[in-house]
């Protein structure tokens, strides 16, 4: 019973799905809405501070579309390869603290999961600097659905 739609586009910024948000939430009613942004920011050298205002004004945006019906769960920006396993901390970090400060939506911290492997262990799960190969997908799946599963037992 569980249908899942992507929205991604590759190469994406939050600032373009910002203005996505109409297309993408028309016609569907989510339970659970995750993002993953900040790679592609970081990669065209938006500032940290524009980055989480623009996250932010998204998330407005994901609540209106979806009557505040939806649970929004930003997803801590991921490290990627090579020297980006540390560049975007900033970013990780950022979504983190505008979740917390918010109190209505939730942070999946994916990004803190993948610290402890180290930076050459999470390159065996990319493709390239940025983007999961198979393996690495799996391991996001696994990961995400640990994540859901451990707070839908929690709630009983």
């Amino acid at each position: 019973g569980v249908t899942c739609y992507s929205r991604a586009v590759g190469g994406a910024k939050v600032n373009d799905a910002r203005f996505w948000w109409r297309r993408d939430f028309e016609g569907v009613q989510p339970d659970l809405v995750t993002l993953a942004y900040g790679y592609n920011d970081k990669s065209n050298t938006v500032p940290v501070g524009y980055y989480r205002y623009a996250l932010n004004d998204y998330i407005d945006r994901i609540a209106r579309a979806t009557g505040g019906r939806a649970a929004i769960c930003p997803i801590s920006t991921l490290p990627g390869g090579a020297q980006r396993f540390w560049m975007l901390d900033d970013f990780a970090q950022a979504v983190r603290d505008l979740s917390a400060e918010r109190g209505d939506v939730t942070c999946i911290d994916l990004a803190a999961q993948i610290k402890p492997m180290g930076r050459l262990q999470w390159m065996t799960y990319l493709g390239d600097l940025a983007h999961p190969n198979i393996a690495g997908h799996e391991w996001l799946a696994e990961a995400l659905a640990d994540w859901i599963v451990e707070r839908v037992e929690a709630e009983g």
